[in-house]
């Protein structure tokens, strides 16, 4: 499910053009109280912030989780964005993060945005693939385009965990562009129960 969530002022760029990918528009104070209702992000380990130079320089800002049992979750990264053109399809195999049977190694803030570098676990997620290779996906290809038209922005990527686990089952996606103009959405990591 792609939701797209925020002020009546939020400009929607995500069209979906498949007939079976559901869009469901909320208010932004709903979904995120629906959110809090199953989240336990801050509530378990000790929270920190760092800051990871992107692919092409500049600082985004990553906050962690440390879990109880030693592991860490990304809780949100943020950072400035622009169109650099390339897709990086092997960033993360090198680790074994998978933690679900359909799950795919995906960037939080894509390669092709300046992301940090694929060396970087923090910025690299467990992904369902009816996520990764389709609302993700899909939502990437509207911000490249986005980004085609205006250059930059700033993007912020949560994750929502429904316990302690390191696999997120939700990511809240926003990109403040230069003119003001926000946009919001949730992507469904088909969560636990789907595992």
């Amino acid at each position: 499910m792609f939701a797209a969530i925020g002020p009546k002022q939020t400009e929607t760029i995500f069209k979906p053009k498949d007939p079976k990918n559901e869009t469901v528009v909320v208010s932004a104070s709903n979904a995120y109280e629906m959110l809090d209702a199953f989240s336990t992000n801050g509530q378990i380990g000790q929270v920190s912030q760092v800051v990871e130079q992107g692919r092409h320089g500049g600082n985004f800002t990553i906050l962690t989780e440390k879990m109880p049992s030693g592991e860490k979750r990304t809780l949100s990264i943020q950072g400035e964005i622009k169109n650099w053109g390339s897709k990086d399809r092997k960033g993360g195999k090198k680790y074994d993060i998978l933690r679900g049977a359909f799950d795919h190694f995906g960037h939080l803030i894509g390669y092709q945005f300046g992301g940090p570098d694929h060396k970087d676990t923090k910025n690299i997620h467990s992904q369902h693939a009816h996520a990764n290779k389709g609302d993700y996906l899909r939502l990437e290809n509207s911000i490249k385009s986005e980004l085609n038209k205006r250059g930059s922005g700033v993007m912020t990527v949560s994750t929502v965990y429904e316990d302690a686990g390191t696999r997120a089952s939700m990511f809240i996606v926003k990109v403040v562009w230069p003119d003001g103009h926000k946009f919001d959405a949730c992507i469904d990591n088909f969560g636990n129960y789907q595992r």
